[in-house]
């Protein structure tokens, strides 16, 4: 990123730090991550089932994740950029 930008090497790591931290915080809160061009990330979770609502709880849950839905560029450059049998 550095050979596209004026931003050092140093400043670029900080800003990706930060990202990171953001991230966190957002999806932590249960919001989803829009990075413009780039995609958006959001957490999920699955759980097993209960009978009732009210005994669902924290305990319920079984798996958090975190998916990626790409953008609309990096989605068309996947494909537009051929594949080869090696």
């Amino acid at each position: 990123m550095e050979k596209f930008s004026a931003l050092s090497e140093a400043d670029i790591h900080g800003v990706i730090i930060a990202l990171d931290n953001v991230i966190q915080d957002m999806l932590a809160q249960g919001r989803i991550v829009r990075l413009d061009k780039l995609g958006s990330l959001y957490a999920t979770l699955s759980s097993q089932g209960e009978e009732e609502a009210d005994k669902v709880t924290a305990n319920s849950i079984r798996k958090v994740g975190v998916n990626y839905r790409p953008g609309k560029r990096i989605i068309e450059s996947i494909k537009r950029a051929g594949f080869t049998k090696k």
